[in-house]
């Protein structure tokens, strides 16, 4: 929900007599208690409480549960074999399975909402289980200091009072008898803590709930870049992190993974090139940072995501509305900061984008196989994200490829990912959103290779020939106007081979280059353009993934708009709506009309001075040039003079060795 209507409720419930404190009007901890009617959120804690390990049969009976009831539930649980932690182990999804279990009847269901629902009792609106369980959290951390309380409004005894509790017996904090605090009533119990002191933590606490959205765009200078804030937000993390990375080199980052370990932060890494690495790990990435006590797994798919989840919900669904994400097109490379055009989102406190992050992260992580290197290290498993937990929280919206997968045990291999018939569920989102567009339709995309998004934005300018669609991609999706007459004349012999519904099926998902299909129907396309040919040696690619929908709507992610990105790859797609992530939106808007533009100033200025260069009667000339954006005819012209004034471009010692002619030598 907004935090304005839930503002309005903390500034009414104000004591009159309170000061403000840094973070606004503090709320008074006593308006949040609610009647005892059941909720949502303690129907998904009993859900919860009864899939986790914890509930055993003994803790059950010990709550209240009937005795046969408890080992039948476990039972059940347990699945076929017998064995809790294995495949075949059966999850609860609501209360009405549980109390499908024999023995289980509503002296047994009373009692589970008695125990597992109890941090339930108090809440009446999302933000304030957040703003309890962050408050608690901080407290409750060994690095939190008295001046660091008393920074935040709270009274210099209280904070002194709240420290010494906090550090145990002993007066040392990180030690055994260090005290946790797991409520505001643990809070309210110490020594000169009073109504204020926990009005003034609450709004402390509301500060930091409240969903935080930030996107940098490449390239930057190092210290400006996604790079630098990824490192940033890894320093801050102080449970959790959760990393799906498909290219990661940059120094900076890894080394704060590492820090970020060595606070005993646990942490997690799915890595597409551990694939690779697993087959001799002496001096890989995957290697140097088991070595270091973490953990990398690798998937039978590409593992194309960009994303990682600091401090979100792997021990509980209620971390989820505090957690960061970081997700968007680029990778942890020197290149993607500093050279690319890419985009990286880092969003505090949207917990529905939390969750579903979190269980896409699980399930590769459950069905990764491990690098087999540093066989010391203990498996980091997490509680799973149930439909329930999903369907009750707020924030953004995600889909993922892997839902047209599905996973199963080889008996040859272990675990595994197959494709699932017919469907396409990242790509008939995209399609839909370009249906549903009224204005503007504006596309960053590295790749246009799929003839469905093709169709749809085609029909879409049939349909209404005044809606604004423009198509930015990079300059390795260009194609000349004879090699797309082959490419039709593959297409029309592929439809006409096809014998039964799954050939033609394979017709429509060849994966061929639409840019200039679109430009040839009128739609306005540009290519990022920086060499005659290209190369990944010298590519300053346009690397992005986005749709800008009316300008109200951000579609983005790792994912190309390709068959192999649907079919063959791991990818997300989140979509972002303005009316709650309404800079963001502006920000990629702004984006897109500079990139758009790129290098197109004082009357295409930079795109003559080359062609004068090129058509010079002598002098070399570069082939590899600053980027520019360009249209199909403009870069057909500049292509056809730059073979005009240098044959040799495509011998075989140009073709074969790109990067090392990056100039015609005339």
């Amino acid at each position: 929900m907004s935090l304005r209507p839930f503002a309005a409720v903390l500034a009414a419930s104000f004591v009159a007599t309170a000061c403000n404190g840094p973070f606004g009007p503090a709320p008074d901890p006593h308006q949040f208690f609610r009647s005892s009617t059941r909720t949502t959120c303690e129907d998904a804690s009993v859900v919860r409480f009864a899939n986790e390990p914890s509930a055993t049969a003994e803790i059950l009976k010990e709550i209240g549960v009937h005795p046969t009831g408890a080992d039948n539930l476990i039972a059940k649980r347990a699945g076929a074999d017998g064995v809790f932690g294995t495949p075949d182990d059966y999850v609860f999804t609501s209360v009405a399975d549980i109390d499908a279990v024999p023995w289980i009847g509503k002296s047994s269901i009373d009692s589970l909402y008695g125990y597992a629902a109890r941090t339930c009792d108090i809440v009446i609106d999302p933000e304030y289980a957040c703003m309890e369980r962050t408050v608690s959290e901080y407290l409750s951390a060994a690095d939190t200091t008295e001046e660091d309380l008393k920074a935040i409004g709270v009274y210099s005894r209280a904070a002194t009072e709240i420290v010494r509790k906090r550090n145990g017996p002993d007066g040392v904090p990180a030690t055994l008898d260090d005290v946790r605090f797991n409520s505001l009533d643990d809070i309210d119990a110490v020594p000169q803590v009073g109504d204020q002191t926990l009005a003034d933590l609450l709004a402390w606490g509301l500060s930091q709930c409240a969903t935080q959205a930030d996107v940098v765009f490449s390239p930057q200078p190092y210290e400006q870049s996604h790079l630098a804030e990824v490192a940033k937000r890894l320093d801050e993390a102080r449970r959790s992190v959760d990393i799906a990375m498909y290219s990661m080199s940059d120094s900076g980052v890894k080394e704060a993974i590492v820090r970020a370990a060595g606070r005993g932060v646990k942490v997690r890494i799915v890595f597409d090139g551990a694939s690779e690495d697993r087959k001799d790990p002496q001096g890989t990435t995957s290697a140097w940072f088991e070595d270091r006590g973490i953990e990398v797994r690798w998937i039978n798919k590409i593992m194309h995501h960009k994303f990682a989840i600091v401090d979100g919900p792997r021990d509980h669904a209620s971390q989820a509305g505090t957690g960061t994400l970081i997700s968007g097109s680029g990778n942890w490379s020197n290149g993607a900061g500093t050279r690319f055009d890419e985009n990286t989102l880092f969003i505090q406190g949207d917990a529905r984008l939390n969750l579903m992050f979190q269980r896409e992260f699980d399930g590769m992580w459950e069905n990764g196989r491990p690098v087999v290197w540093n066989e010391a290290i203990e498996n980091e498993p997490s509680v799973p994200v149930l439909e329930s937990d999903v369907a009750t929280a707020e924030g953004a919206g995600v889909v993922f490829t892997s839902a047209n997968f599905e996973a199963y045990d080889s008996s040859r291999y272990g675990p595994t990912y197959r494709n699932l018939d017919g469907q396409s569920v990242v790509r008939d989102q995209l399609v839909q959103l370009i249906q549903q567009a009224d204005q503007s339709i504006w596309i960053a995309s590295g790749h246009l290779r799929s003839r469905q998004i093709f169709d749809a934005l085609l029909e879409k300018k049939l349909r209404d020939p005044s809606i604004d669609i423009r198509v930015y991609l990079d300059g390795q999706e260009y194609i000349s106007q004879w090699f797309h007459q082959q490419e039709l004349d593959e297409h029309q012999a592929c439809i006409e081979a096809a014998a039964n519904d799954a050939d033609f099926e394979d017709c429509a998902n060849a994966g061929y280059y639409f840019g200039i299909a679109l430009a040839n129907a009128g739609i306005d396309v540009r290519y990022k353009y920086y060499a005659y040919r290209w190369d990944y040696t010298y590519a300053d690619q346009m690397h992005h993934k986005y749709f800008v929908i009316d300008r109200e709507i951000v579609a983005t992610g790792s994912y190309n708009l390709s068959p192999n990105a649907e079919f063959d790859t791991f990818e997300n797609v989140v979509m972002l709506h303005a009316g709650q992530y309404r800079e963001v939106v502006s920000g990629f808007a702004l984006n897109f009309e500079t990139i758009w533009e790129t290098n197109r100033a004082n009357d295409m200025a930079m795109y003559d001075d080359l062609l004068a260069q090129v058509q010079a009667p002598t002098g070399d000339f570069p082939i590899v040039f600053t980027p520019m954006a360009l249209t199909q005819g403009e870069v057909d012209y500049l292509k056809d003079a730059i073979y005009q004034a240098c044959p040799d471009i495509n011998s075989d010692a140009y073709r074969t060795n790109p990067a090392a002619h990056r100039w015609c030598d005339r």
